[in-house]
């Protein structure tokens, strides 16, 4: 038995929803998986539908939205300042996190083989450059130089990591004040009024109802 599922989102009057923010797959009994890639297509009774939403995009269409109109709904200046530090925190924390693993390969590679203390030496110096240039960021007294304080002096992120263990407490701190933006950056969205809906309709020989609920939809932000 077949039945026709419907889904139309609708985001901040965009088009093409589904290629820039939905991807929607059927798992069948048998477990096979198939993209559904219509608008109106036939799916089986018993299939598990898979909606995945990309949150990054979807939320960026919001920000991007915000900033060409923040005068009609708030200090446009806030909105850029928001997202020039989520972009500086994301870039830093994958550039210290990357650094931090390589140091750590680099000091296993070397433990084995005095030869490569060259890669070793290279790894330490870039781990330190990022960590530095996160910490010149915070001024004395700000949040994050008291939260990096307070870790360090506690130890609990430190011990038995050596000296690694300070880099961690910056990458660590770096993700909280990344956490707090994101958490701004939403109150701002709610603010502005933008807001995502997503709706679905189930077509069978009795006639088109409404799916009640979309699990995980309002978990959007």
């Amino acid at each position: 038995m077949k039945k026709n599922l419907l889904i139309a989102a609708i985001l901040l009057g965009a088009s093409n929803v589904f290629a820039q923010f939905l991807k929607i797959s059927e798992n069948d009994q048998s477990g096979d998986t198939r993209m559904l890639e219509k608008r109106r297509q036939a799916v089986d009774i018993n299939s598990q539908l898979i909606i995945e939403i990309n949150q990054k995009s979807l939320l960026g269409s919001a920000d991007d939205r915000m900033l060409k109109d923040g005068g009609a709904y708030m200090d446009s200046l806030r909105v850029d300042s928001l997202i020039n530090k989520l972009k500086f925190y994301r870039t830093f924390i994958e550039k210290l996190q990357t650094s931090i693993v390589r140091y750590e390969q680099a000091f296993q590679a070397a433990t084995k083989d005095s030869m490569e203390t060259e890669a070793l030496d290279a790894a330490r110096r870039d781990r330190a450059k990022f960590a530095l240039s996160i910490v010149a960021v915070f001024p004395q007294g700000s949040r994050f130089a008291e939260r990096r304080e307070e870790l360090l002096a506690s130890g609990v992120e430190t011990k038995n990591m050596g000296s690694g263990g300070q880099y961690r407490v910056v990458l660590r701190v770096l993700s909280e004040e990344l956490q707090y933006a994101e958490t701004d950056l939403a109150k701002l969205r709610k603010e502005a009024g933008f807001y995502f809906q997503l709706a679905g309709w189930i077509s069978t020989n009795r006639g088109t109802v409404p799916m009640r609920q979309v699990e995980g939809v309002e978990n959007i932000g």
